[in-house]
Parts: structure tokens; sequence; C-alpha cells
């Protein structure tokens, strides 16, 4: 499970709040973990957006364990839904001149790298993100823009800018 944090400052030029979200995504397992019949302990509540419950193997509801955020997306939701639901208002915002900040935390193999990152097949929110800038910047050809960017990812004993 990885959590993203979204945050935009500045005035709100479009539908972007001035807050901090906190987001979980609950990443999709992969081929062998799939093949060897793991098991997914936390599940969003569907029934009440936000919300998070831990069960137990046998499907039950672990008393006292539903934590509440602003947004939960479940496995089965790709990045591209996540990346318009909660990325694209602050790309959005940042394209209209806004300060706005997206990041990952999580535990190893949470998902993080996936999920900002990408691949080919599946890009991530970094790709989106750029897509949609340079798409707003190319569709606003009476004005001039300056563009940049930070990108920080720091691993156990390394930290990578680039």
């Amino acid at each position: 499970m990885a959590a993203a944090a979204a945050a935009a400052a500045g005035p709100p030029a479009s539908d972007v709040e001035e807050r901090i979200a906190v987001c979980i995504r609950i990443r999709p397992f992969s081929q062998s973990e799939a093949a060897q019949g793991a098991f997914c302990a936390w599940k969003p509540i569907p029934d009440y957006a936000g919300h998070l419950q831990q069960y137990t193997p046998a499907e039950e509801p672990v008393p006292g364990s539903t934590y509440a955020f602003d947004h939960v997306f479940g496995s089965d939701q790709d990045t591209s839904s996540i990346y318009g639901e909660i990325a694209h208002p602050i790309t959005k915002s940042v394209a209209e001149g806004y300060n706005g900040t997206i990041f990952a935390y999580g535990q190893t193999a949470a998902g993080k790298t996936f999920t900002m990152q990408g691949s080919e097949e599946h890009p991530g929110i970094v790709r989106m993100a750029v897509d949609d800038i340079m798409e707003h910047i190319a569709n606003t050809p009476d004005r001039t823009f300056l563009v940049r960017v930070s990108y920080w990812r720091s691993t156990t004993r390394r930290f990578a800018t680039c």
C-alpha cells in the first residue's frame, strides 16, 4: 500500500482546493504474488468513500481497523484514473501558474515507483503531468512559459535528483 499526498499552493485557479490530500492506493498483486495465492489484508469500504478496512484471511473485518483518508484507490483502479482524480487538478493549477506538489510515500514494494514513473504500457503520474503541461503550453501560443521541474527520489541509502 502506498500513500500519495498531493498539495496545491496559491489561489485555487480551477477546482483544486488549497490543502493537502492524503490518498491510499492498494497496488495490484504481481503475477508471482497472484500465482502464490497472496492475500490482500486491506480493502476500500465500498459504501464509505475514502475509508479503508483491514480483513483477516477468512475475509472477516478486523475490529477497530477502519481508517479514513481523502481518497482510497483499490487494486482494480489504474494509474490514469488516479491521475485524473488527484493529480490532474494540481497539474492544471500548475499550468495556470500556481505551485503544486505530488509525492508518494510508503514501504518498500508498496508501488510508489510504478505509480509515479509507470512503464511504457502504463504511464505514471509524472509522465501524464508532463504531457498535460506540455499540451497546455502548445495550446497557449500567445504566452511565454518558463518551466522548472524538480524530481527527487530517496531510497534506503541513496539520494537521486533528476
